[in-house]
């Protein structure tokens, strides 16, 4: 469905991710493929945890391999950070 509005409309597209695995174990895992996986169907502007490690990188690698990411700079940094801390 979110490829089809962006293709006809042309639009951004904000919405959450918790409410996909309201009640469920291991919620964080649910709302990082879903979040992986409207990104790519065309997602712009995505709700979610930021503090949720998961969610943040499967928004990372997403940027990654949707060719958003020049030259994997941000995905880089982001690993070095981790080894640092």
């Amino acid at each position: 469905m979110i490829r089809l509005i962006v293709e006809k409309y042309g639009v951004n597209i904000t919405m959450g991710a918790s409410n996909v695995s309201h009640g469920l174990p291991n919620r964080s895992a649910i709302n990082a493929a879903f979040m992986a996986m409207s990104i790519a169907a065309g997602l712009t502007c995505p709700i979610t945890n930021p503090l949720s490690v998961s969610v943040r990188e499967a928004i990372q690698a997403s940027d990654l391999i949707l060719g958003r990411d020049e030259w994997a700079m941000n995905w880089i940094t982001s690993f070095r950070n981790k080894q640092k801390a």
